[in-house]
């Protein structure tokens, strides 16, 4: 989700990264009613993307920063469950053998699963 922000201009992706204070009022001034039109199209972006549950756990964050910072929390979380985490999928990683029954390529689907979530971690494999 991060790239497709960022693909939308960097104007979008600062918004989601450094904030905006969306106006009680309607902006009137082209410069402002861009900026309110661009943080528009950026939370609808994240909301989009959600499904049901996590929609309904994010929707009343009134600007795209703090939604993302809430998605954060709830996909990696705080330090604590992201070592948990990590821990876990070392372990799974480590202990890692084809069944009998799974051809190569569902080996390595699985192999990939892993590793991609311990690179969505921050960690480096």
């Amino acid at each position: 989700m991060k790239s497709h922000m960022m693909f939308m201009g960097l104007e979008v992706w600062t918004l989601v990264e450094k904030g905006y204070d969306v106006p009680k009022v309607t902006p009137t001034k082209a410069k402002d009613k861009k900026k309110f039109w661009e943080h528009a199209k950026v939370l609808k972006t994240l909301q989009v993307g959600l499904c049901k549950k996590v929609l309904a756990k994010v929707l009343n964050c009134e600007n795209a920063k703090k939604l993302w910072d809430k998605l954060e929390t709830i996909y990696a979380g705080d330090s604590k469950v992201k070592k948990a985490k990590l821990q876990s999928f070392k372990v799974q990683y480590e202990g890692l053998k084809m069944k009998d029954e799974e051809n190569i390529s569902e080996y390595f689907e699985r192999v990939d699963s892993i590793v991609n979530a311990i690179r969505g971690l921050g960690v480096e494999v």
